[in-house]
């Protein structure tokens, strides 16, 4: 079945929509169907690991993201939030001092970051899922 980008779009921001409401198994759901439909695409797998941040499933986000990594500089930006979350601070800083670093599209939010000490920061308005 293929789907409509804008239909895959409507669908990522469904499920980041439910990670933020507190349903992350919901957006489980749809991350996953997601990623069946495209699974080189790399949006649904940071999708997923954000569901999977929010139920407490820090190995699987982190194995997700560290896949997508290479990729993504957004997966690099969460698998830093999924090291802090984990209790990895210096893994999340070095990365995200590295996306810094580099000036690309997320080396602001990657900065502010830096600046915050735990807890980690709200994830609300930092979102590439479809």
């Amino acid at each position: 079945m293929d789907l409509e980008p804008e239909f895959r779009s409507f669908l990522g921001k469904l499920g980041l929509v439910a990670v933020r409401a507190g349903m992350a198994e919901k957006a489980i759901t749809v991350f996953l169907g997601l990623r069946a439909l495209d699974p080189e695409r790399v949006g649904p797998a940071i999708g997923l690991a954000q569901a999977y941040m929010a139920d407490d499933r820090l190995a699987e986000a982190i194995v997700l993201l560290e896949q997508a990594a290479d990729r993504d500089e957004h997966a690099r930006l969460y698998l830093g939030v999924a090291y802090r979350l984990n209790r990895e601070e210096a893994r999340a800083r070095d990365l995200w001092q590295a996306l810094v670093d580099a000036g690309g599209e997320t080396a602001e939010a990657a900065g502010a970051f830096l600046l915050v000490e735990e807890p980690v920061p709200s994830l609300r308005g930092v979102d590439n899922v479809s």
